[in-house]
Order: structure tokens, then sequence, then C-alpha cells
């Protein structure tokens, strides 16, 4: 099969390029990104199938060259919906280039008829009591959020009327390997894995220490995106769970995980309104399409502190 991920340099793009490449070795896996990203390609997307492609993803002529150019079964965006990659873009326009370059990768999908698997954020969706399922009305979390909602809205419009086939896959926080460095849980990470002797990063984090959040290692994530994509019904949300903590819990094991009691970290507190929980239910996933989370917390942590340790300093 050949397959197309797009957002391939950011950090749900890379985990589901090397997973896809680990466990189905005789697919070609194509890595889109933009060419206005100034982040180089992993070293460890070298190999005879994997192909790179940089190019505007604001053009739709790019989409028509490149789907023209090669033969895609299938599709997964990894792309950020509300990143747009420019300096002093204002919310407006951020809204509508993100949902124009989603437009003609979808319709471009539509075209040659390959299958879309949309990745969503659930975590910018709140539910006023008990868990968020996809049925849930939904109250979206600023711009960002109506960005993503606007996106599946807009997806399952394109099959139910315009002949795309494609899922959506809703995801919670999702953590693991290659996180952008600006991110407060990564600044904790390197925190820990830093020498002793030479821990200079700050130890206050802007981050509500009460709020709660589902967490899932980045390889049950793509685990999860290929059962979908294989699976998954035209049209239809799915939703990754994952554990629930609260991002002092976080720390916590963070600092345990990594025997730094010595550090003592200090998350901010907006406010004294308790924050809600966004808790997202897997059970349509589970019962459906058969999927079971493998790694939790603690295993996912020692994944994350090692791959940390490993590439210090962060590529980003």
């Amino acid at each position: 099969m050949n397959i197309l991920i797009t957002g391939a340099k950011e950090f749900l793009g890379y985990n589901l390029v090397l997973y896809w490449r680990k466990v189905h070795p005789g697919d070609t896996v194509y890595c889109m990104d933009d060419a206005r990203q100034q982040t180089p390609w992993p070293s460890s997307f070298s190999g005879e199938n994997t192909i790179l492609l940089e190019g505007d993803l604001h053009d739709r002529f790019y989409y028509e060259r490149v789907f023209q150019r090669y033969s895609f079964d299938a599709a997964i965006n990894a792309s950020a919906v509300s990143r747009v990659h420019l300096a002093n873009v204002q919310v407006e326009e951020n809204f509508e280039r993100s949902l124009q370059a989603f437009f003609y990768l979808a319709d471009s999908c539509r075209q040659h008829g390959v299958r879309l698997l949309q990745l969503s954020r659930g975590d910018l969706y709140q539910k006023r009591t008990g868990l968020l399922n996809e049925k849930s009305p939904v109250w979206p979390q600023g711009h960002l959020g109506a960005a993503v909602l606007a996106t599946e809205l807009f997806l399952q419009s394109f099959c139910r009327y315009n002949g795309l086939e494609g899922s959506i896959l809703r995801l919670p926080r999702v953590y693991g390997p290659n996180e952008p460095r600006e991110n407060p849980f990564v600044k904790m990470v390197l925190s820990v894995v830093a020498p002793m002797d030479e821990s200079a990063l700050p130890q206050h984090f802007y981050c509500r220490g009460q709020e709660k959040n589902c967490w899932v290692y980045a390889l049950d994530m793509a685990r999860a995106a290929d059962l979908v994509l294989e699976r998954g019904k035209n049209g239809e949300i799915y939703q990754l769970g994952g554990q629930m903590f609260s991002n002092d819990e976080i720390a916590r094991q963070l600092l345990r995980q990594g025997r730094r009691e010595d550090l003592a970290f200090s998350l901010e507190e907006n406010g004294t309104k308790p924050p809600a929980a966004r808790e997202l239910s897997e059970e349509k996933l589970e019962k459906k399409l058969g999927y079971q989370q493998q790694i939790l917390l603690e295993e996912g942590l020692r994944y994350t502190l090692d791959w940390y340790r490993e590439h210090q300093p962060c590529r980003r």
C-alpha cells in the first residue's frame, strides 16, 4: 500500500511514520510537510520505502501535482489544523487558511479515490457533564477548537454528499517522542533528563496543575489510527480515550520515573474555578474495531524519558 502522511515532521506525523515503517514494512510511506518549515527531515526517515515531499500546503496546485504524480491508496492528515507556520497571522486568517489547506487535501483525495483519515483534537472540546462521546454536543475551546470542529463537519459533509471515503479519529492528550520543545510537558521532561550539574531549565511551568486530561502514548495513537484507517466506517467519528491524570500527577510521575526528587516543579494555577476534566469515551473504538490500549502511563513515561535522554539536546 502507498500511504501519505501529512505533517510528517511534526509530533503526530513523526510517530505515525515510524510506526508505519515498522509495522507495515512492505508499504511505501510518503511524508508530506510544508516547505516553509525550517525543521530538517529526521534522519530516521531515510530508506527506500520512504518518499519525502515538501511544498506549499496552502497551494491547491501543489496537491494536484503530487496526486497526479504519485498513486496513493490512503492518507492520514496529521497536520495540526490550527497550526499555520507563518509569523504574525491574525486569528481569522489562521482559521481560514487552515480550513483552506484541509479542503485542498480532502478534495484531492476525493478526486483520486484516496481514503482519508483525519486526526482531530478531542482535547479542545468540553462537555458540560460526563464523558464526551462521538454524539455528544461539544463546546470547542477558543478559535483552535472551532477550527477543529469545522474540519470534522467539513469532512463528514464531503463523505456524505461528495463521494469522499474517510473517517475521523479524535485524540486526547498524546505524549511521547519529538514533541515541540516549548510544550510545558516537554520542558519538565528535559529538566528531569538533564545532568544533575547542568539542570538550568526553569522549574516553574505555565500549566494548570489540577487540570485533568486523558493521556495516551504516541504508539497507541498510531495503532488506533491504523485500525480506523483499515476498518472505520465512512464519515464516522471514533475517539481515543486514555488514562485520566492531572498535570500535577504527571509531574510527580516524571520526577519518580527519572529519580529526580531533588527537583520541585511549580505549576501555575489560573483563577479559582476548578478546570473541567476532558474525558473522552473510547467505547466505540473498543467495541466496533477491537482497540485496546497497550502502553500505560508508567511505561509510556519511561519510553519518553529514554527518548529525550538519547536525543538531547532536543532537535526543536
